[in-house]
């Protein structure tokens, strides 16, 4: 979905550690080093501890759209605030455990921000990305449903772009156990229609593994209700596997 706001398998953890946990924590260093260190670090922990909590709160809501609209502005302003922090805390006279602690913390806390910037998904903000024989493909393919156990998946990929509109596209082979395609075929509502490279589109990464052969060598299923839907099932006349792919656009 293009707004799947929270993912409950664990996005209340990340709320509970963004919101209850790291703060607690920021306010109990703050006080420890204010009894034990002169000019104390406090505003480089505080950048380092806030950028941690806004990154959980966000992943709190991933995947999703709008948190990765969210992450691209407040990685740049949390990248810069780290940045000056551990520069101010490397740079001090005011040497101590705190403080070398903080530019510790600072320098790999800048080399996880520049993971996320230049990860596949945004560090797992949004969906998007590419996965080859992924087991997980079937439940982002079908709306997160579990894959039958009778259904042997031989190959799968799921793509889904970072871009503003909903982009994605996927492709299975399958060998299927007996009446599982007229199942799907009923159940979908697909009819039968002549294979041809007309009603095959082109797709926008095809896998070498789906419909190695002549488009001669299949039968095709297209939904009966709209002919101009990008769903399709394919199965090999020779081995009885079935090719499953559809697309946004």
């Amino acid at each position: 979905m293009l707004f799947d706001f929270i993912d409950l398998s664990n996005g209340w953890a990340y709320l509970a550690a963004s919101l209850a946990i790291l703060p607690l924590a920021y306010i109990l260093l703050y006080i420890w080093m204010q009894r034990t260190v002169e000019k104390p670090p406090r505003l480089t922990f505080f950048f380092i501890f806030g950028s941690l909590g806004g990154y959980l709160l966000l992943r709190a809501f991933a995947p999703s759209f709008v948190s990765m609209m969210v992450f691209v502005p407040f990685l740049c302003v949390a990248f810069i605030a780290v940045l000056c922090g551990t520069i101010t805390s490397i740079v001090t006279s005011h040497r101590s455990g705190f403080h070398v602690a903080a530019a510790v913390s600072g320098c790999l806390l800048l080399l996880a921000m520049g993971w996320c910037a230049t990860s596949g998904n945004w560090g797992g903000m949004t969906a998007a990305g590419k996965w080859d024989d992924d087991p997980k493909n079937w439940s982002r393919a079908f709306d997160g449903q579990t894959k039958p156990p009778d259904v042997t998946e031989l190959h799968s990929r799921y793509w889904k772009s970072l871009h503003f509109t909903d982009e994605w596209e996927y492709f299975f082979q399958l060998h299927p156990p007996p009446n599982f395609l007229e199942v799907w075929i009923s159940s979908q509502n697909l009819g039968p229609v002549p294979v041809s490279k007309d009603n095959t589109p082109p797709f926008f990464e095809q896998p070498s593994w789906f419909l190695p052969k002549p488009v001669e060598g299949y039968e095709l299923w297209l939904p009966r209700d709209d002919p101009y839907d990008k769903f399709r099932i394919y199965r090999d006349r020779t081995t009885g596997d079935i090719f499953v792919t559809d697309c946004s656009t």
